[in-house]
């Protein structure tokens, strides 16, 4: 039956072929077209935690990613998980120049060995049962062996096996447990800041017998070791130091001044906060007052590692990849083709400070960022009426036209202006809700007339968060410090609702709401998902329904972090154990990413944002920004802008073919030049993937393949063709 149904099906598609051929290229295709199913980073590189330096390069470990700079040419290249590497979060990093190994270590106890582009990662550490912090704080090197500092003693690594060979763990007084915090070779001897003072031991001794070890007598409070003509240290963070075997001898006395930090390049080198100097504190370079230093190191001429401007050089100025300003991102939103990184406190935590970070926007390829003067805490933004609106914890929203906060908020309660947590927008008009205010929801139309509902009209004074159903009915997310939950209210009648757990919700402790194509809520809380399914009619008191997957209730008593829904209406979840795309309907789980297996930072996804148009949804974990391209996308209008992509697909190629700017929920087939039947495909609202498989699995051959789109209805049809070279 099913021959015969795709045989006449193919008759009438053929005639669509003679009648209309669109042939799509590459060039067709715009620069966002990233491969489908696949993922970018977008962390910030201005918070430097560690440099070295090597072959030529200078290495940079951030917050939660690494760049280095090629000092032949100046050239700036990143390294995040999307390169291979094991984790976000570094803690130390060190480079090997006799092995031209990168070592990096990371605060959960993953160890990455960079070597000619390939990385290996050491699991042993994050992988024992002992109990207690895993982080490497510290990496030295010597004769193609690396020491690592961590709270269970010194871990050695070969660089030639790449795996771990000792660990010298018992050597504090009498056999005793210590935390390592940093090693430095000198004079054939490894030493060690530990918990109890600096230890020494001769490398040429068995060092896994705690007797070959000798305590340093009177040397406490030390970092910062530096090998040179002697072994130097920071002492009380204001003065420098030589160690002697037994002992320490003033080099520098501090006048309480911090010495940041020490390298020793011909002579002793210091950092201090507004200035490089010798040992003799003669003044070699003068720092500015606009970077705050945290590391420094000297490779033909200084480097100055930043927390927040990135590296510092004084002939070269600031050097940082692209990137948001700072991976402590409060909010995402994506409007007006672009996506904007937000720094605003949340309501509920606003003290009357003011953070003058700004906001920074992502137009697909590149990052730029910027300062509203005199309008700070920013909490949402959103394009309407032709322009931008920022809302403000505290500045209350703020015309971009007009350069200017709209008049006519009224004070918060407490004397202060606006507290605007979120922005919605709906039928030709901007939705905000206002924290501690006596009108606590507000509406400004394409006029720029405003109307307000009283908090004694809606019932709740602390507003957090609005979304608003496709037949005017608002959710407003209500603070947990008035029992959470929300309340809806219908914009045309005010009619309203309070809805709490009574209603069907696993917790009224809220973090986050999506309503979906088909008008239902999904609602994420800290025991579990609820969906409502009309979120336009729930004053029939239709109750919450806890949604079931695979015959059981989907994260019972898990806290849910953030659900968003897609272009192909798919719901998307975030849990503890990581990132969750179901099909609408939870009959199906198409994806489930976690750190293990994808380039998230974290398991945690606090905030998600979507780009309807290419399908990427933007995810903010609780470590850094990513994005991922899902096969998935709104909907066009017609099948008269499909695109394909990569075409032609050349050798190397191990990605899917995109195809996107299908109408909603399109058919696709797939045939050879002949005309068979490859593959029979449906698009995920507008867009999807096809994996280079025919029906039975196999890798398609190369050669020319023809592309059959239709509606749903069967009645606009469209052919396009896509060459396979591999």
């Amino acid at each position: 039956m099913r021959r015969c149904a795709e045989s006449a099906f193919m008759k009438e598609w053929t005639k669509s072929l003679f009648r209309l051929v669109l042939v799509f290229t590459l060039g067709t295709i715009q620069a966002q077209n990233i491969p489908m199913e696949s993922w970018r980073t977008h962390f910030s590189y201005r918070e430097v935690k560690a440099m070295t330096q090597g072959n030529g390069k200078i290495f940079i470990a951030c917050t939660n990613g690494l760049f280095y700079v090629t000092q032949s040419d100046g050239a700036i290249n990143t390294l995040t998980k999307t390169d291979g590497l094991s984790d976000a979060g570094i803690s130390a990093l060190h480079y090997d120049e006799e092995s031209k190994s990168l070592i990096i270590g990371y605060e959960s106890g993953l160890i990455d060995i960079h070597q000619s582009g390939k990385v290996k990662t050491i699991r042993d550490l994050i992988n024992t049962a002992l109990i207690g912090s895993k982080r490497v704080n510290h990496i030295t090197s010597y004769e193609n062996r690396a020491y690592l500092s961590t709270s269970f003693g010194i871990i050695v690594v070969s660089l030639i096996r790449n795996e771990i060979t000792d660990n010298y763990r018992s050597i504090g007084m009498e056999g005793k447990d210590v935390t390592v915090k940093e090693t430095a070779i000198f004079n054939n001897h490894l030493f060690a800041v530990t918990s109890e003072g600096v230890q020494r031991g001769s490398l040429i001794e068995n060092l896994l017998d705690f007797n070959n070890w000798i305590q340093v007598n009177n040397v406490e409070n030390v970092r910062k070791l530096t090998a040179g003509d002697k072994l130097y240290a920071v002492l009380n963070d204001t003065s420098a130091i030589s160690i002697l075997d037994n002992g320490f001898e003033n080099i520098i006395l501090g006048n309480n001044e911090e010495i940041i930090g020490l390298v020793y390049e011909n002579d002793l080198k210091l950092l201090f906060s507004d200035r490089i100097t010798d040992a003799e504190l003669n003044i070699l370079v003068n720092l500015p007052n606009s970077i705050v230093a945290s590391s420094f190191l000297f490779s033909d001429g200084f480097w100055v590692g930043t927390t927040d401007a990135g590296l510092y050089m004084p002939a070269k100025s600031n050097i940082f990849p692209q990137g948001p300003l700072s991976d402590h991102i409060t909010n995402i939103s994506f409007t007006n083709n672009k996506l904007y990184t937000l720094y605003g406190p949340s309501p509920s935590l606003y003290d009357g400070s003011v953070d003058s970070m700004g906001y920074s926007q992502f137009d697909n390829n590149s990052w730029t960022s910027n300062i509203i003067n005199g309008f700070y805490n920013i909490s949402d933004v959103k394009f309407f009426n032709g322009r931008n609106f920022f809302s403000s914890a505290g500045f209350g929203l703020y015309d971009e036209l007009l350069k200017d906060t709209v008049a006519g908020l009224s004070e918060n309660i407490q004397g202060g202006l606006p507290i605007i947590p979120s922005l919605a927008l709906h039928e030709s008009q901007l939705y905000f809700p206002s924290y501690l205010n006596q009108n606590v929801l507000y509406s400004l139309d394409i006029n720029g007339i405003l109307n307000s509902i009283s908090s004694s009209s809606l019932g709740t004074q602390r507003p957090v968060a609005i979304k608003i159903s496709q037949y005017d009915v608002a959710w407003i997310q209500r603070d947990g410090f008035e029992g959470g939950g929300f309340v809806a209210i219908d914009l045309n009648d005010q009619n309203s609702r309070r809805i709490t757990g009574a209603d069907g919700l696993p917790s009224s402790q809220i973090s986050d709401m999506v309503i979906d194509l088909d008008d239902e809520a999904w609602v994420a809380t800290a025991s579990g998902p609820a969906v409502f399914s009309n979120a336009s009619f729930i004053f029939n008191n239709d109750d919450a329904i806890t949604p079931i997957f695979d015959n059981q209730l989907l994260f019972e008593n898990e806290y849910i972090y953030s659900v968003a829904v897609d272009g192909g209406n798919r719901i998307w979840m975030s849990t503890e154990s990581g990132l969750f795309i179901f099909d609408n309907t939870l009959s199906k789980l198409d994806e489930h990413f976690d750190t293990e297996n994808s380039p998230l930072p974290s398991n945690i996804v606090n905030k998600m944002a979507y780009n309807a148009q290419t399908g990427e949804m933007y995810l903010l974990s609780t470590k850094g920004l990513v994005s991922y391209r899902s096969a998935s996308s709104q909907g066009s209008m017609s099948n008269t802008a499909v695109s394909i992509y990569p075409n032609p697909v050349r050798q190397g190629y191990d990605g899917k073919v995109g195809i996107s700017g299908m109408t909603q929920n399109a058919n696709v087939k797939i045939t050879n030049i002949q005309g068979k039947l490859i593959r029979s495909l449906k698009a995920n609202g507008g867009s999807l993937a096809w994996d280079l498989r025919d029906y039975n699995g196999h890798n398609v051959t190369d050669g020319v393949y023809f592309i059959l789109v239709a509606n749903a209805a069967g009645d606009d049809t469209i052919v396009g063709k896509i060459a396979v070279i591999r």
